[in-house]
């Protein structure tokens, strides 16, 4: 499913902020990896636009020195980790030098129309 983005909003979507965690068997399947990018986030944040249809998405990991991209998926009938590659939106939908970092296939708009998020307070794990 090819999504359609919205150049004249200029970054002014709010994401979902809908949030999870990793579970330890989610946990155990993602460090037996290989070559990964960066260490494992276990407090996640829906991604996507915000009012986005269908299940929550967050990136969680990237393998095999950064050539597999995987997610958490959930919703009210799965919590799962999944391996999607990333969106390719054709250009002109993403403007030059810009890249969505989403999954393909993605609902609703890319990530280079919405906000960025707010810094996370690592105490808590909670956006301020």
């Amino acid at each position: 499913m090819l999504v359609e983005s919205n150049p004249k909003a200029g970054l002014t979507l709010a994401r979902c902020g809908t949030h999870t965690e990793v579970t330890v068997t989610q946990f155990a399947a993602l460090t037996a990896l290989p070559d990964p990018v960066e260490s494992i986030t276990t407090y996640l944040v829906c991604d996507l636009e915000l009012s986005h249809e269908g299940d929550h998405v967050a990136f969680v990991l990237a393998s095999d020195g950064g050539d597999k991209w995987w997610w958490v998926r959930w919703g009210r009938e799965r919590h799962d980790v999944v391996q999607i590659d990333p969106c390719e939106a054709p250009e002109p939908e993403v403007p030059a030098m810009e890249i969505c970092l989403f999954p393909a296939g993605h609902p609703g708009s890319h990530s280079c129309d919405l906000l960025l998020w707010p810094e996370r307070n690592v105490v808590d794990g909670s956006l301020t």
